[in-house]
């Protein structure tokens, strides 16, 4: 069964974009390739786990507004518009943008491991994000 390679590292999948969506979170490959070929790293691995044990733990909230598909938000509504920024439109393809509800703000999903592919994508993101 043929795999695209790791340069020789066990890092993070380069052709699979969820695997580098929001700054190197990673998330289940769905690529063509066999099944669990980009969660071989305990930091993707890990990364997954955790928004699940959130939700059990009744870390949850209202989706924030800007990532509600709503097109009409009613005569009385206080805040109006949906206000999203389209990351395309912007440099680097990455804006400041709240993805997760207030209540789960700042928490951290994806922590770079050691690994030279890990560590080179959390130097890029750094970099893009000051």
């Amino acid at each position: 069964m043929p795999t695209h390679g790791h340069g020789g590292d066990k890092g993070l999948c380069g052709q699979c974009p969820a695997a580098w969506h929001a700054g190197g979170a990673a998330s289940p490959c769905r690529g063509s390739h066999p099944a669990g070929h980009c969660a071989q790293n305990n930091s993707a691995h890990n990364a997954i786990l955790k928004g699940p044990r959130d939700i059990r733990a009744g870390k949850v909230g209202p989706v924030p507004r800007q990532l509600q598909n709503r097109h009409f938000d009613g005569e009385d509504a206080a805040v109006k518009g949906q206000n999203y920024l389209y990351p395309h439109d912007y440099a680097n393809h990455w804006v400041a943008q709240q993805y997760l509800p207030d209540e789960l703000r700042g928490t951290v999903y994806y922590e770079y491991g050691d690994n030279k592919t890990e560590q080179a994508a959390k130097a890029y993101w750094q970099k893009v994000k000051g």
